[in-house]
């Protein structure tokens, strides 16, 4: 939760595809989308800038997770 935003989730799509490996993190630094971000902060504010990328990576995030190899929902 952020002041003036309230609820975010970009914090939980940003650990959430560094798990799964849709974003790259080495060390500090978060490389998304051709872009390399020099903190967590830095990578959360360039979710929530970028929508378009956001909604491609919790898209990819819900393949992945909920979709399985014949192309059918794991979970109803």
């Amino acid at each position: 939760m952020q002041y003036g935003r309230g609820f975010c989730i970009e914090p939980e799509v940003l650990e959430l595809a560094c798990e799964h490996e849709v974003i790259l993190k080495e060390g500090g630094s978060y490389f998304i989308d051709g872009q390399v971000l020099n903190s967590r902060q830095d990578a959360e504010d360039y979710l929530a800038s970028n929508g378009d990328i956001l909604a491609k990576i919790v898209e990819t995030l819900r393949d992945q997770l909920f979709v399985n190899n014949n192309g059918q929902k794991k979970i109803d």
